[in-house]
């Protein structure tokens, strides 16, 4: 099996290791919009060719699985609207191929962590509505001679907080404040 998809249905319980754990083959997990409850199982990390899951909107709880790291082919991992707490583990960013990321609406708290500026191909990150504090991170490089800042975001990134970050590819600031129901976005030259 190469696809599963099982959206939008009462689907309850644990997610079952016995059909999903050791589908060696699986390229995409979609389980969103269900009931399912408990941890996810760390035999999903045995899915190295795994390059989607999506188990958003569910009652999932505890700490994401630092097993998960062997899902290297991971391109999406969207687990929003669950019951997610602890950190935001470090090991994501060595998911190199990850171009979206959604963890918001969960219970993390603690930091944004630096590693996830190694995500060059990451185009959404949304880590809105949890209990993240301190600087959203960011790396110096010296890079001909000049100093340039990489921010984690140079793409679209949903915070609930209002911060102000200098683009590295242009010399413009970009100061997002959020609003009770939108973001307003300016482009200062």
């Amino acid at each position: 099996m190469q696809k599963f998809y099982a959206p939008e249905n009462n689907l309850s319980g644990n997610i079952p290791i016995q059909t999903f754990g050791h589908q060696q083959g699986l390229i995409e997990l979609s389980l969103h919009s269900n009931s399912f409850t408990g941890p996810i199982p760390f035999e999903l990390g045995n899915l190295n060719h795994l390059s989607i899951l999506h188990l958003q909107e569910n009652k999932l709880t505890g700490e994401i699985p630092m097993e998960l790291s062997g899902c290297s082919a991971l391109t999406e991992l969207i687990l929003e609207r669950n019951s997610f707490y602890g950190s935001i583990p470090s090991f994501l960013g060595s998911l190199l191929s990850l171009e979206i990321l959604d963890l918001s609406n969960n219970f993390f708290s603690s930091t944004i962590p630096p590693e996830l500026v190694n995500l060059t191909f990451l185009n959404t990150l949304n880590l809105s509505s949890n209990n993240l504090s301190g600087e959203v991170p960011y790396i110096s490089s010296q890079e001909e001679g000049k100093k340039v800042n990489h921010y984690i975001p140079s793409f679209a990134i949903w915070l609930c907080a209002s911060f102000l970050w200098r683009a590295a590819s242009s010399n413009k600031w970009i100061f997002f404040i959020q609003s009770s129901w939108y973001w307003k976005l300016w482009l200062c030259v």
